[in-house]
């Protein structure tokens, strides 16, 4: 289980969490928003059981925190994520100035971002196999992808559970041969991570 320390972004006020309110078919319930057209703007850092694993990943969150807090020295922040103590990254990191520096002078465009069509709601008591369904009966979607995979395996990460292919079965209603067949090298190489780190 990770323990990020959260509290030092919540006393220097640096948001971290983005649900756009402002999209025209957005639906609102007690458990999730519904973007029906999809959203590419909606940034939920820090949520899962998982740590910022690559250098890559680390730079996109910086790029967010960038542009969910405008105007904002982040210098420190980075800095304080930067650090493997205090629970955001598990790897070494090297020319964090570089990345820093990189992040500063970026534009203000917003980070690339997948679309998003179903956002649950920090409070949602709904299980990670009730949260799959619901999303897969709002988006229609019919046929196992590695992107309905990976966000499988971000449900059962949450729950600070072992992950295995079964599981990942359970979670989506398929076979464990379904799983076999379509999971890529990217989402063992996510799976070995995820379990390493709990």
């Amino acid at each position: 289980m990770v323990e990020r320390d959260l509290e030092y972004l919540h006393e220097n006020r640096i948001v971290y969490r983005n649900i756009p309110k402002d999209i025209p078919d957005m639906v609102e319930t007690e458990e999730y928003y519904y973007y029906p057209s999809g959203t590419n703007v909606c940034y939920t850092l820090f949520q899962g059981d998982h740590k910022i694993s690559s250098y890559k990943a680390l730079f996109w969150n910086f790029l967010v925190l960038k542009y969910l807090n405008p105007g904002v020295d982040l210098l420190h922040v980075f800095k304080f994520i930067a650090d493997e103590d205090n629970g955001f990254i598990y790897f070494k990191l090297r020319e964090l100035d570089t990345m820093i520096d990189d992040v500063i002078n970026s534009d203000d465009t917003p980070p690339v971002n997948n679309i998003r069509k179903v956002v649950f709601k920090m409070n949602s008591k709904l299980t990670p196999k009730e949260k799959i369904s619901l999303a897969n009966s709002l988006i229609h979607r019919k046929r196992i992808t590695t992107k309905v995979i990976s966000d499988a395996i971000t449900e059962i990460a949450e729950k600070g559970e072992k992950i295995n292919y079964k599981e990942i079965a359970d979670v989506l209603g398929c076979s464990v041969k379904s799983i076999s067949r379509n999971i890529d090298t990217k989402l063992k190489n996510k799976i070995s991570d995820l379990n390493n780190n709990i």
